[in-house]
């Protein structure tokens, strides 16, 4: 123990086996369960209530060394972490812009997020309008890419009325793929289970993913209730997009925003396919990509997401003034398919 009510300090390989079972920590000014650099932990039907800071987390800086070839060393990145039935209930930082229950700091492999709950987490810059991203669970910028990403198994998890997102997700990832849910398979490639995630009554939808470009691969969301915000919005480009989305309520279903980097010709399409939506209040999908003329030309796909191919402007909000020229959209309904190139 430390300076957090649960923290175990670079441990390193010898706290391999330890379980954390039915620990609470209630009303705590900093984090509350903290790994810092102590592998193959298991934190097991544990809550955090009414936490200050994330409720879990470990120190998200690796040590610099100018001598690695990377420039870092993994002193302080936690391997082979499992978070099991636990919950972090009312944290609020209202300091922090990207401020989370559970934050998915960087590691070199095995981390797992199962069957965990956060409700209620909120941080500043929130609002249906509002530019914060904090969210119920968080992939950090700056914690992607290099020798140590963070990328963990996510698997049956909820978010329940937080202020901002259920998820949220800041990296620039590169090639490396990731899912949010994630699929578990065996050696032979067989899926053995299906994981899922749930977003209910979170005020600024179920998902944000940024910033740029990355690999993540959202899948098998379900999120009701998003009052006047969107289901899932998609900052980053050349993402392996979204399928199998159920979403219920909100505004909009899909919201594409507004980065893009500097390249020559189009990037890879984001497809979206397999969206369940009902109960949108607006159009299905909201385009805000065009920020002060700074953004490139994208290609999204819309492949059986329930949109009106007969008539495909009606499918839009904002779309003459909200897309960079030269982006192309294109929609399929089963065998049918039609194509919009943006002025």
């Amino acid at each position: 123990l430390g300076r957090y009510p649960v923290h175990h300090h670079m441990r390193f390989d010898n706290s391999r086996g330890e379980v954390t079972r039915g620990v609470v920590v209630k009303h705590s000014d900093a984090h509350a369960f903290v790994p810092h650099a102590s592998h193959g932990m298991r934190f097991v039907d544990c809550i955090g209530y009414d936490i200050k800071e994330e409720a879990y987390w470990y120190d998200p800086q690796p040590r610099t060394d100018p001598g690695h070839p990377t420039g870092v060393i993994a002193e302080h990145i936690t391997d082979d972490l499992h978070y099991i039935r636990c919950v972090a209930a009312w944290s609020l930082d209202t300091e922090q812009f990207r401020f989370s229950g559970f934050r998915l700091g960087r590691s070199r492999k095995g981390n797992l997020v199962d069957s965990c709950l956060v409700v209620g987490t909120s941080g500043r810059g929130l609002g249906p309008t509002g530019s914060g991203t904090a969210s119920g669970y968080f992939w950090p910028e700056g914690d992607s890419g290099g020798d140590f990403p963070s990328f963990w198994e996510f698997l049956d998890n909820t978010s329940l009325a937080c202020a901002g997102f259920g998820w949220g997700g800041w990296q620039n990832s590169g090639g490396i793929r990731h899912e949010i849910a994630s699929v578990q398979r065996d050696a032979q490639g067989r899926i053995t289970r299906q994981g899922k995630f749930t977003a209910i009554n979170c005020n600024r939808g179920g998902g944000t993913l940024g910033a740029y470009q990355n690999k993540y691969e959202i899948m098998f969301n379900e999120i009701y209730n998003s009052g006047e915000a969107r289901g899932i919005e998609i900052w980053a480009t050349g993402t392996l997009g979204a399928h199998d989305i159920k979403i219920r309520g909100g505004k909009h279903a899909i919201a594409f925003r507004h980065h893009s980097l500097p390249r020559e010709g189009l990037p890879t399409p984001t497809v979206i396919r397999n969206v369940d939506w009902a109960g949108i209040s607006g159009r299905p999908i909201r385009v805000q990509e065009n920020q002060e003329g700074s953004s490139k030309p994208n290609v999204w796909h819309l492949i059986n997401c329930g949109l009106n191919i007969q008539d495909p402007m009606s499918n839009f909000d904002n779309f003459a003034s909200g897309i960079a020229a030269g982006s192309i959209i294109q929609i399929q309904e089963g065998n049918v398919a039609k194509r919009i190139t943006s002025n």
